[in-house]
């Protein structure tokens, strides 16, 4: 599972593996995890098939509130929507307050890198 740091949060994903068997896929679970609860008033999920056609699905990542004090949200992508000939696009959009949220992965500082994470089937 890897850690990924963002300014002063710190993400952490995990999903399952994502394997075509005729058009069966087991569902995919994304898990992000901030240490700075206080700050973080939701995550969003942004995701898409890796299809330019396509416009993003969009979806609040729910917390367990048995979750909330150790900052874990989790949504799950079902096997009908992973069974698909395209990869799985995907970012996250934290929500601040009413006017601030910031994205991940996003840009560099330089405008540079991939602004999204791609899942491929194996």
């Amino acid at each position: 599972m890897p850690l990924l740091a963002f300014g002063v949060y710190e993400l952490d994903m995990q999903s399952g593996e994502l394997r075509r068997q005729g058009l069966v896929c087991p569902m995919v679970m994304l898990t992000a995890r901030t240490n700075k609860m206080d700050e973080v008033l939701s995550i969003r999920l942004y995701y898409r098939h890796a299809n330019q056609a396509e416009r993003f699905n969009i979806t609040e990542m729910h917390v367990a509130e048995t979750q909330r004090k150790n900052g874990v949200f989790r949504e799950t992508l079902s096997g009908t929507y992973t069974a698909s000939n395209y990869p799985l696009q995907y970012y996250f959009e934290l929500k601040q307050g009413p006017e601030r949220a910031s994205l991940y992965p996003g840009f560099t500082a330089e405008l540079t890198g991939q602004p999204y994470f791609v899942l491929r089937a194996t």
